[in-house]
């Protein structure tokens, strides 16, 4: 775990991971872009950016449970399930080609 992670987790006593000023729950997204691209570049990751983990978490959440679609769709704020079928159906449609517990 790069060290940056860890000091931030450790010298954390919030309830929520990523914290964000004056006592928010969330971090502003410039924070959580920049530290995100921090780890990035110490794992020596190219390509991926913040939008990669929310285009993730559909992914693998639809693979897990198709049945949730609804559910998935309004978590990502999207006004149909057919915004969030649009993007990421065609991850869902390979899930059994790939193997278990790779992205």
């Amino acid at each position: 775990m790069p060290w940056f992670s860890r000091r931030a987790l450790s010298a954390s006593t919030a309830s929520s991971p990523c914290p964000g000023p004056s006592g928010t729950p969330y971090m502003p997204y410039s924070t959580a872009r920049n530290r995100f691209g921090a780890m990035l570049d110490y794992l020596g990751i190219s390509g991926a950016h913040t939008h990669s983990l929310r285009h993730q978490f559909a992914s693998e959440a639809l693979d897990a449970n198709p049945r949730e679609l609804a559910n998935i769709s309004q978590v990502h704020g999207h006004d149909s399930i057919e915004t969030t079928l649009r993007f990421y159906i065609h991850a869902s449609a390979n899930a059994e080609q790939r193997p278990r517990g790779a992205a």
